[in-house]
């Protein structure tokens, strides 16, 4: 595995790490009720590194330091990846506008009720890229999780990061 040091191999049990999801939804679900009309909802950075862990073990990627421009991890071959992750079924991807030449992107979709992670998108990011919407003002444009699956009808097989781990 390629992963940031040992540590993070010792720490990181893929079983663990997938019925640690729930509880963590667990515990919103608890501070939603205990604050009627107050969201607590898993979000940013926090989602983001769950992807970003996951798909490291999946894929064997090797991750560059949190919030690295440009790019979240290097496969073994060498290729650039950025990790996009959500938990959100009708969701989005938020993609920035610095960081889609020669980078290959993996969008994920984490389910909060059993924990496991799905793969939505595993292509090139000019694919995705060439299909967001308009330009936003924080240099960055927008894809449904809908619209990522059916481009990902369009990658061929030998186009895609091959998974290795589970998780």
């Amino acid at each position: 595995m390629h992963l940031d040091t040992l540590d993070l191999l010792i720490i990181v049990d893929t079983v663990k790490l997938q019925s640690l999801i729930p509880e963590l939804y667990a515990v919103v679900d608890k501070l939603e009720a205990a604050a009627p009309g107050r969201k607590f909802t898993p979000a940013g950075p926090m989602v983001g590194n769950i992807g970003e862990v996951v798909a490291a073990i999946r894929f064997d990627l090797k991750l560059n330091p949190a919030s690295t421009e440009g790019f979240d991890a290097t496969a073994p071959d060498g290729t650039k990846v950025e990790v996009k992750t959500t938990q959100q079924e009708r969701g989005y991807f938020a993609l920035k506008s610095t960081c889609w030449k020669d980078v290959h992107l993996l969008a994920l979709k984490i389910n909060p009720a059993d924990g496991g992670v799905r793969v939505v998108f595993n292509g090139p990011y000019d694919l995705i890229w060439e299909n967001c919407g308009p330009m936003q003002k924080w240099n960055g444009r927008t894809i449904t999780v809908a619209k990522c699956k059916k481009l990902q009808k369009l990658v061929p097989a030998d186009h895609r990061l091959k998974e290795v781990g589970g998780c």
